[in-house]
């Protein structure tokens, strides 16, 4: 996959021709905040053809301008069925993207990475889950890439790509590591009493001594109420280590799927981790660490959508007492509040899923369909580091937003506005642009020695040039799991335009060599240290399955 994007020393994609004519401008959008929204209605159906001035937006509680709605559309063509990728292939479904609106076009396809939390769960408690996810896989269609990342290790990890058998195959490997919060003993205390009682919440230790000691006098009172102590001391530690564990877990597969720009959908499957209900501090209060997450998935681009595996009704249960917790509701929603804030704030939501798990993944595959990208008017007091509250709105009866609640945009320095910012912001978005006149195409020229294969970029750039013009140029080659493999560096190029062109663009022409397999890590490590022309490859995660490193050779 090749991204190209091109600008000038104005800011905006133009072009430089001679001083008798006045250079034609035409804007690419990339000097707009970028805001990634799903719209759905109650059935959780995409909902499409939306207008920019039906969409409401605030920025810090201020109205901000939309000045574009642009829908990236995932669905499949009419005659191609979910999973039917072999069928596909028969019909000759052509694999381009075009620019315009009256091009032909497949749908680009999703971005899905399967995350499970297996120390959330006991030795086989997430099978039902896992074989949902397997149904779901099923049910993709042949252009989406799906990928899976279980933790804590071991488990199994498949990078993402179109060979969806490899992910459902691992499914099956997921075994739960976790231990159950509350110790077997005669002293039950649940979760939900071990956050009170770690408050010195003197009531609560009052009423699990009441239930637990009752009868008792005397020493053997003060034994029980000890005991109450203990075990109530014994399940806050095993609440902060589990939650601890997911947050850790959580935050590491955000930050290490930042390096894959493109807009990407988690749907994370956990039995939930504790987090404290009650206001003040303690470890278990985790409302900062959330909204530090949520912030990392804005900047990697990824939403995530959570399945909460529902257990606490049979956890409640005691194995030896045969009676049931009195906070089992409760106990529920201290498992699950962390991981509502997370999806929430990141643009997804959460599924509570008790018994089976098929309803919430229809779901996602429903929602993830199609989503908007709308363009914000920046204004001067966005760019200063800091995280601004963003909230929108749809004037469509009965419809559903998922959007993030913040946006960070880097602060302004000296350089700002100079046309490498834009340019990389263009690349880096992997967004498609259609206001931007520019057609790129590649073409296989044959193999040369060393496995590698030459291949050939063309590109038209601009439109209705009166004469030759000067760009700044930039490209990016990314892998399969859309990990940018290459961004080779900007580069000024004075561009003729072809005789007879009909629509007067500049002609661009350079040529690549693509690394056809690269057989094993130490390979990969060595063909980065010795990329030559100063271009840095930056491989991303090492696939099980052929994939490309190229560099750029020439003009």
């Amino acid at each position: 996959m090749l991204a190209a994007a091109v600008l000038s020393a104005a800011g905006v994609v133009s072009a430089r021709a001679p001083q008798a004519a006045q250079a034609p401008v035409f804007k690419s959008g990339v000097e707009l905040i970028a805001v990634d929204v799903g719209i759905v209605d109650r059935t959780g159906l995409p909902v499409r053809s939306l207008r920019a001035e039906q969409f409401d937006v605030t920025v810090d509680g201020r109205p901000r301008r939309v000045v574009s709605a642009e829908l990236v559309d995932h669905a499949p063509a009419p005659d191609v069925p979910a999973g039917g990728g072999a069928k596909a292939a028969e019909r000759g479904q052509p694999e381009y993207t075009a620019n315009d609106a009256t091009g032909r076009s497949t749908p680009p396809g999703r971005l899905i990475f399967i995350v499970v939390d297996q120390g959330t769960f006991r030795p086989a408690g997430a099978r039902a889950a896992t074989e949902a996810a397997r149904r779901f896989i099923d049910r993709l269609q042949p252009t989406d890439r799906v990928g899976l990342l279980a933790f804590p290790p071991p488990g199994p990890v498949i990078a993402a790509s179109r060979n969806h058998a490899a992910v459902r195959s691992a499914l099956a490997n997921i075994v739960g590591s976790g231990e159950a919060l509350r110790p077997v003993g005669r002293t039950q205390v649940s979760i939900s009493e071990a956050i009170d009682i770690a408050a010195d919440d003197s009531f609560a230790l009052a009423a699990v001594v009441a239930r637990e000691c009752s009868g008792l006098k005397g020493p053997e009172l003060q034994m029980c109420t000890d005991d109450v102590r203990l075990a109530a001391q014994t399940v806050e530690i095993n609440a902060r280590m589990r939650t601890r564990q997911s947050l850790d877990g959580i935050r590491s597969i955000v930050d290490g799927l930042a390096a894959i720009q493109e807009r990407k959908t988690l749907v994370l499957v956990s039995a939930g981790f504790p987090s404290s209900d009650r206001g003040g501090g303690g470890e278990l209060n985790v409302n900062t660490e959330v909204s530090a997450i949520a912030r990392r998935a804005e900047r990697a681009n990824a939403n995530l959508y959570v399945l909460h595996v529902d257990s606490s009704f049979l956890d409640a249960f005691s194995a030896e007492t045969q009676r049931m917790s009195d906070t089992v509701g409760r106990d529920s929603m201290v498992l699950a509040s962390a991981l509502e804030n997370i999806a929430s704030a990141s643009g997804g939501t959460l599924f509570t899923v008790v018994s089976g798990a098929d309803t919430a993944f229809d779901r996602i595959l429903k929602e993830t369909a199609s989503s908007y990208v709308l363009g914000l008017e920046p204004v001067d007091s966005d760019r200063d580091g800091k995280p601004h509250a963003i909230r929108v709105s749809i004037k469509v009866a009965g419809a559903q937003v998922r959007s993030r609640r913040e946006f960070i945009l880097p602060a302004a320095t000296a350089a700002a506005g100079a046309p490498l910012d834009p340019l990389a912001a263009a690349l880096s978005a992997r967004r498609v642009m259609t206001a931007l006149p520019l057609g790129v195409s590649t073409h296989s020229m044959g193999p040369e020695p060393q496995g590698r294969l030459r291949v050939a970029v063309t590109a038209n750039i601009g439109r209705n040039l009166p004469g030759p013009a000067e760009f700044t140029i930039a490209f990016v080659v990314t892998g399969a799991a859309g990990n940018v493999v290459l961004a080779s560096p900007p580069i000024s190029q004075r561009l003729a335009v072809p005789a007879g062109s009909d629509t007067g663009s500049g002609a661009y022409l350079t040529a690549i060599a693509v690394l056809k397999w690269l057989p094993n890590p130490e390979r990969l490590r060595r063909t980065t240290e010795q990329a030559p022309n100063g271009f840095r490859v930056s491989p991303g995660p090492i696939l099980s399955r052929p994939w490309c490193s190229a560099f750029m050779k020439g003009p």
